[in-house]
Formats: C-alpha cells, sequence, structure tokens
C-alpha cells in the first residue's frame, strides 16, 4: 500500500511525502528519501534517512483518504497533515 501525505506548516509551506507501507520506504517532493515507522493507531511518525524527524500527531494515524490531524515535528515545525491518496 502507498499512502500520499501533504504537510503544510503554520506558515503555509507544503511538503507531499508516499509513503511505501509495505516496504517501510518514505520520498517527499524535494527527492528526499528515507524509512519510516508509522503504526496505524499511533500518534508518532518517525523518519530515517536524508532527514531525520519525528511527527507526532494528534490524533491516531490512519491510512485513509481525507484523514485530517495536525502534527509538531521535531524540528520545531507544527501545522496539518492529510492523507490525499492510498494505493493498493
Amino acid at each position: 500500500m502507498k499512502v500520499t501525505a501533504k504537510f503544510t506548516n503554520t506558515s503555509g509551506q507544503a511538503i507531499v511525502a508516499t509513503f511505501d507501507v509495505a516496504n517501510g520506504t518514505v520520498e517527499d517532493t524535494t527527492g528526499r528519501k528515507g524509512t519510516f515507522t508509522a503504526v496505524p493507531g499511533s500518534k508518532t511518525i518517525q523518519i530515517a534517512g536524508d532527514q531525520a524527524i519525528t511527527f507526532q500527531v494528534q490524533d491516531a494515524v490512519q491510512f485513509n483518504v481525507g484523514f485530517t490531524t495536525g502534527y509538531t515535528a521535531s524540528t520545531g515545525a507544527s501545522g496539518t497533515v492529510v492523507i490525499e491518496k492510498v494505493e493498493g
């Protein structure tokens, strides 16, 4: 399954990332690649690779189109994440 999510920070800047759930990999629209851990039902998404970052989300992670929740990143950024597409 591939899940596409749009992360928009409070300044309005957005990055779209595609998570390959079966392989545990992620790539964003800037070309950064890595691995990730996000267990459905948890409130943490951890990414390692080109950039190590942890997202704490307000609501338990769901891989459903339209799922929207707030986030705070280990970089200090915060904003909203929306699941835009789910394939497979």
